[in-house]
């Protein structure tokens, strides 16, 4: 998923060397195995968690696991995907079906934090006397402010 189709064979058998030198420096036991390459044991993927949690409806423990956006620098078309595809339906079950301390979580998230919908959700959903309140017009006033 790192590299894009067509990346040459050598360069992946180049940076898989140099991951397994890294990783028996640092005495770390996730050292890969060649002949073919392969994790020792099996990996734990946050992405994942956090989908297999939204697929049960357990909002609150996916994004209690979703660490932001899958590797963020990269542009291999699969991560991409996979980055858009975590992020997407996250953002749309909490907004969908999570409770309003699940949402307010969530627009602590980077991603979240200029997203118009999600704040309106959260005010929509907020008691009229909560004191919570506040806060969010007032980050809904500067968003606006910033649109123009």
């Amino acid at each position: 998923m790192v590299y894009p189709q067509g990346t040459p064979v050598t360069t992946v058998r180049a940076e898989l060397v140099r991951l397994r030198r890294l990783l028996l420096a640092h005495g770390q036991g996730m050292v890969p195995e060649s002949r073919p390459y392969r994790s020792p044991t099996e990996l734990v993927v946050d992405a994942q968690q956090v989908l297999e949690y939204l697929n049960r409806g357990a909002h609150r423990l996916a994004l209690r696991v979703y660490r932001g956006q899958v590797l963020p620098s990269s542009e291999a078309p699969a991560v991409v995907e996979l980055r858009h595809r975590v992020s997407g339906l996250l953002r749309e079950a909490v907004l969908s079906h999570a409770g309003v301390e699940v949402l307010l979580a969530y627009l602590q998230l980077p991603e979240a934090r200029e997203d118009d919908d999600a704040w309106l959700t959260a005010l929509r959903l907020l008691p009229a006397r909560s004191p919570r309140r506040a806060g969010i017009v007032d980050q809904l006033e500067r968003l606006q402010a910033a649109s123009g």
